[in-house]
């Protein structure tokens, strides 16, 4: 089996087939809209839950298009790909190593080509978003050099990482 082959079946298992949680943001007041309109749509996971700012809904990525498409109330919907805790950059450092930054971004030919990242922060002992957010481009950065042989393509200059950090948890999301 080639190289690429492998990796399109990685992608398969882990990024297409598997149920994600998505989250469905909104204008403040439009939550339990959008959650009617999520329901209505064919979905092959319905466990949806309104929570401030919009709703979170279970699904694979066909779900994802599909809402993106039909949803009028929401603004964006964003894919979960990872959720952690740190206290410390060290700590931090050492769960992005572990995302799979690969499966999600097409190939970082330059650094000047990595993805913005939106970074929010509230009550966490890591407060500092521009530190944050070059902890995130070094560890794409690095995640690319070593996976550099078994993929390839270019990575849009317009997609967006949102990083959110509260009481020391990190969601991040992809846009």
């Amino acid at each position: 089996m080639t190289t690429q082959n492998a990796f399109s079946k990685r992608i398969r298992r882990h990024v297409t087939g598997r149920i994600r949680e998505f989250f469905a943001a909104t204008a403040p007041g439009f939550e339990s809209l959008c959650f009617e309109e999520l329901l209505t749509l064919p979905l092959s996971v319905k466990d949806a839950k309104i929570v401030p700012g919009g709703v979170i809904f279970k699904g694979r990525l066909y779900d994802c298009y599909l809402a993106n498409m039909n949803l009028r109330t929401a603004n964006r919907i964003l894919m979960r790909i990872a959720e952690f805790k740190a206290t410390n950059f060290s700590q931090l450092e050492k769960k992005l190593a572990d995302v799979p930054w690969e499966l999600f971004l097409p190939s970082v030919s330059d650094p000047e080509s990595l993805p913005r990242i939106s970074v929010s922060s509230r009550h966490s002992r890591l407060y500092h978003k521009d530190a944050i957010a070059d902890r995130f481009k070094a560890s794409i950065s690095e995640r690319f050099k070593q996976y550099r042989a078994d993929i390839s393509g270019e990575m849009s200059a317009e997609q967006q990482i949102f990083v959110r950090a509260g009481d020391d948890r990190f969601t991040v999301s992809l846009d």
